[in-house]
């Protein structure tokens, strides 16, 4: 970190875009990502890359963090590709969770992997603080948010070399996505994540020079949502700049978490930025981390779970089973959920049980295949093709019934079914939908 700071262009508003589910609101999936942050990882991956004799772009150090750095996403089971910008040079590592909605909309965690010491190129420069540590943290990110989703946009995460010798890394990869007419919605960078001074209290730190205000805005907010113990502050950052720079200069958003605007570890940029003794805070290391992911996974939008089939369901009156299905989605933001019946008697009443648990005992001619709290929607007929339908209210449903996200529904649809005899009603099979916010 810390080059020379350069007059920048206009500022980009952040949503350029909207998710399926992008409220700043709990998420018990984005929650558990979070809480996955471990210090003691990321302290691992702090002392490995500090252990390196140096990691300046041009020397062999760099070379070796740069196979270590895609061992380990390669690890989480990402794909990796590296990236060239001079044969001089180690390259950019780049690693990517591909949106399963929209993929062309991207959200980049990046940081820096390269050191050096400001005496020359012969002099060590194991660049703990500045920055093994926000190296270690998209590490982290991208383990933890790799064991979650699926996500509709696409998560990238890029380790940049280069940055110390004038962000060469970032500004070839933010050229190239602005060439390829790629959709940034968000870059997100950590650089120096785990030193405090003493007597400085333990929060997070946002720059609001060289950055989108309204990303910091958002990612402030999710931090004090997702994060036990979270506090942070804004001001700007007069001593350098970093590889969020980058983007924001191409018009894509970014966000720049820090250990501190003004107390940051002293030693950068010499040999003594070892670890452990420039990297004396892993708890504030997790808290920037947890921000990261938080906002990471938000923009990123976790896709509604998919609805699957279960239980069996016995012939009808057609000859074939009918089967329940729906359309749009179970979001509680979206609210566009409607059951579906198909393969029904034509011209039939039916109704949609929906209910906590799962079962298959018989009911009349079929098999009921939902239990437990079975909420009993209103009557409905099938048409002329024996389909049915029922657009559901999930913020009014009947019997004052209440779902948060992470709810798991099973529903069924049962109806008249006269021409088939004995009990006269029948049932579709059943589908498991998951509630999601």
């Amino acid at each position: 970190m810390l080059l020379p700071l350069v007059v920048l262009g206009t500022l980009f508003g952040v949503f350029g875009w909207t998710p399926s589910a992008p409220a700043l609101v709990n998420d018990p999936r984005i929650q558990r990502l979070v809480d996955e942050v471990d210090a003691a990882t990321i302290e691992a991956a702090i002392a490995s890359l500090a252990a390196l004799p140096t990691r300046r772009a041009t020397s062999a150090g760099a070379i070796q963090a740069q196979g270590m750095i895609q061992g380990w996403l390669q690890g989480f089971g990402l794909g990796t590709s590296l990236q060239s910008f001079g044969s001089q040079y180690s390259q950019n590592v780049v690693a990517e969770i591909p949106g399963s909605v929209h993929p062309n909309q991207i959200v980049v965690v990046g940081a820096h992997y390269d050191s050096i010491n400001g005496s020359g190129p012969s002099f060590p420069a194991p660049g703990a603080d500045d920055n093994a540590s926000g190296s270690a943290g998209v590490i982290e990110a991208a383990r933890i948010l790799a064991s979650g989703g699926p996500y509709e946009g696409t998560l990238r995460f890029v380790l940049f070399s280069g940055e110390e010798f004038g962000l060469l890394g970032s500004a070839h990869a933010a050229q190239t996505s602005q060439n390829l007419g790629e959709s940034i919605v968000g870059m997100i960078n950590l650089d120096m994540i785990a030193y405090r001074a003493a007597g400085d209290a333990r929060d997070v730190d946002f720059a609001t020079n060289h950055t989108t205000s309204t990303l910091v805005a958002a990612c402030r907010q999710l931090g004090s949502e997702y994060v036990p113990g979270w506090a942070s502050t804004t001001g700007i950052l007069t001593a350098g700049t970093s590889d969020h720079q980058s983007y924001f200069t191409r018009g894509f958003p970014a966000v720049f978490l820090f250990e501190d605007l003004t107390q940051y570890c002293p030693v950068i940029h010499t040999s003594a930025d070892s670890y452990p003794a420039a990297t004396n805070d892993l708890v504030l290391a997790r808290m920037i981390v947890q921000g990261a992911v938080a906002t990471a996974a938000t923009l990123a939008a976790p896709t509604c779970p998919a609805t699957t089939s279960y239980c069996a369901a016995a012939p009808n009156s057609t000859g074939f089973p009918a089967s329940a299905g729906s359309s749009g989605t179970a979001s509680l933001l979206l609210n566009d959920l409607v059951f579906e019946a198909h393969g029904c008697p034509p011209n039939v009443n039916g109704l949609f049980l929906w209910g906590t648990g799962e079962t298959q005992v018989p009911l009349g001619n079929g098999f009921r295949c939902v239990a437990a709290s079975i909420v009993r929607f209103p009557i409905v007929r099938t048409t002329s093709s024996g389909d049915a339908a029922h657009p559901v209210d999930l913020s009014h449903l009947p019997n004052h019934t209440v779902v948060v996200a992470g709810d798991v529904r099973n529903l069924q649809f049962w109806f008249r079914d006269g021409a088939a005899g004995g009990a006269r009603t029948n049932l579709s099979d059943a589908l498991r939908l998951t509630i999601c916010p």
